[in-house]
């Protein structure tokens, strides 16, 4: 598959205008305006550089900043670090989860496709995009490389956008990009982009993949998250064929399965033979792989996480974790022993995806137990004041290592029973509903 060949729309005095526009870090960090709303590039692809020196400089004070911190070091959930600037995520994990519990951060609700809504709209409307770049292509263009998340939205509508042009950034094609008539500010950089640890597949994670692959059809078109258990499932599918992938994520385990001529996307009605996703999250050789591989497609969050398109594809499966599930089959995948610890993400979104998918699947991984084996993580009803992140009526299957519950259709009753036999044995005798 060849992508078109891009043409400079600006003409030929590009490098001329990305030589006036590059500054070193600090002073790109002082055309920050006081009181702006700045939306930067998360997870690998955070700009630390530029946020290095933003603290430096101390011009964070009376901004605010949209962010998911979730995979990075967490710097712009700290006032005292930052100098008072109040970070704004949908997706608290980590340090953002206690500045959200302490009252210094602020968290903003709501599914993926929901938050690229509100940047569209205007209801979160950028002052400042702060975003990390490949360096200009023959043409003047510059990739998002590993992340084209709301950064790349907030950059089409920002007024200031200053970008780390950074040489480690993999150049991945995507309809999503900027050429350099469009960054206000440059700052040349040489930073190796982080890799997240390797994932350890343990022998529960294991044993629940095996199940999950016994969900998924060949031809089946997929979503998964980030861990044990995604990668896991994703192993035990290596006897599939014709596999397709429309996801947030990319990851090292779907790049596995595509070498190994699973993954095709052979048969997917929207984007046949592309491998789609708008984060990389994985090790260096993903990074290069996705710079490679003319089957990798950066797309817009607002495009991923698009029900309309996952209804579009035949055998949608969407595999995502939880916190835990009761016992009528409502999940909470954000709350933990009462403090918000995630948002909703995407998972609302793809399990809608594949409720109208023909064929398709919204499957619930998880294991039966959390906290060495002290707490149940299927419970008789969800904890006083938690969150229900997928309503009953979206899950058709929740899997532990102890088997498959099938609950479409199901009754209560018979929800019950199926969701108590997937029970660590010694809870199941306190889960089950009384009859």
């Amino acid at each position: 598959m060849v992508h078109p060949i891009d043409q400079c729309p600006a003409g030929s005095d590009w490098r001329d205008q990305y030589r006036s526009r590059i500054v070193d870090a600090r002073t790109a960090a002082t055309k920050v305006p006081a009181g702006s709303l700045l939306v930067f590039t998360s997870y690998e692809g955070e700009p630390t550089v530029l946020i290095d020196a933003m603290i430096a400089e101390g011009v964070l004070g009376t901004c605010r900043g949209f962010q998911s911190v979730r995979g990075t070091r967490g710097l712009l959930a700290d006032p005292d670090l930052t100098g008072g600037f109040r970070l704004l995520t949908y997706s608290p994990g980590g340090a953002a989860a206690k500045a959200v519990a302490s009252g210094t951060a602020d968290f903003v609700p709501g599914s993926i496709h929901t938050i690229c809504g509100l940047l569209k709209d205007g209801a979160i409307a950028p002052d400042v995009a702060v975003v990390n770049l490949s360096p200009p292509d023959e043409h003047g263009w510059c990739s998002f490389g590993t992340s084209t998340d709301f950064a790349a939205l907030a950059a089409q509508r920002a007024r200031v956008v200053i970008a780390q042009a950074n040489s480690a950034m993999p150049r991945v094609w995507s309809d999503l990009r900027l050429h350099v008539s469009e960054v206000d500010w440059f700052v040349e950089v040489d930073e190796p982009l982080p890799t997240p640890s390797p994932v350890v597949v343990d022998e529960v994670s294991e044993r629940i993949g095996e199940f999950v692959a016994e969900l998924v059809p060949d031809g089946a078109c997929l979503e998964v998250g980030i861990g044990a258990i995604p990668d896991a499932a994703l192993g035990a599918l290596s006897g599939h064929r014709a596999l397709g992938m429309h996801s947030g994520l990319l990851t090292d385990g779907m790049r596995r399965l595509h070498d190994k001529g699973a993954l095709t996307g052979e048969r997917k009605e929207v984007d046949p033979g592309l491998l789609v996703a708008n984060q990389l999250h994985g090790s260096a050789e993903l990074y290069q792989f996705a710079a490679m591989s003319p089957a990798v497609a950066m797309r817009s969050a607002a495009y991923t996480h698009d029900v309309r398109i996952m209804g579009s594809l035949s055998n949608f499966h969407a595999l995502n974790s939880a916190v835990s599930v009761d016992l009528r089959g409502q999940v909470n995948s954000e709350f933990l022993r009462g403090r918000q610890v995630a948002g909703t993400g995407g998972s609302l979104d793809f399990a809608i995806g594949a409720s109208i998918s023909p064929g398709g699947r919204c499957i619930v991984a998880l294991p039966s137990t959390a906290g060495d084996g002290r707490y149940s993580r299927i419970v008789p009803t969800l904890e006083t004041g938690s969150v229900v992140t997928l309503p009953a009526v979206l899950v058709d299957y929740v899997v532990t290592e102890y088997g498959i519950a099938r609950l479409t259709g199901r009754t209560l009753e018979e929800r019950n029973r199926e969701l108590t036999a997937v029970c660590h044995p010694e809870f199941r005798d306190r889960v089950r509903a009384p009859s």
